[in-house]
Order: structure tokens, then C-alpha cells, then sequence
């Protein structure tokens, strides 16, 4: 399996209540707070939903 660290880059405030809970899904609560994820389809449909407010660094 593929893994990926995922880093939020951008604060979420403001943003979509569809944003905010998908990055909290993920364990993402904090502008920079990271976390190892392994890499399948549900986690690629929430990674493309936070791609503008997200780093990914495939491991």
C-alpha cells in the first residue's frame, strides 16, 4: 500500500462546512498538522476535495 503525509498549509476558516469536515476526517484540525495516511479511493476523493489547502508527500 501507498502511503502519503498529508500537511494542511491553509487555515480553514471561512471555508465550506464540506471542507471542514473532510479535514477533520483525516485528523487535520490545525494549519500545519500533519499526518501519515495510507493511499486508497476514499482517501483520494478527500484528498482532491482539500487539494488547495493541502501538502502531499507520497512516502
Amino acid at each position: 500500500m501507498k502511503r502519503a503525509r498529508v500537511t494542511l498549509v491553509r487555515g480553514l476558516a471561512g471555508k465550506t462546512e464540506r471542507v471542514k469536515r473532510t479535514a477533520q476526517s483525516l485528523g487535520l484540525k490545525k494549519r500545519g498538522a500533519s499526518k501519515t495516511l495510507v493511499v486508497d479511493k476514499s482517501v483520494l476523493g478527500k484528498l482532491r476535495v482539500l487539494q488547495d489547502f493541502i501538502d502531499i508527500e507520497i512516502l
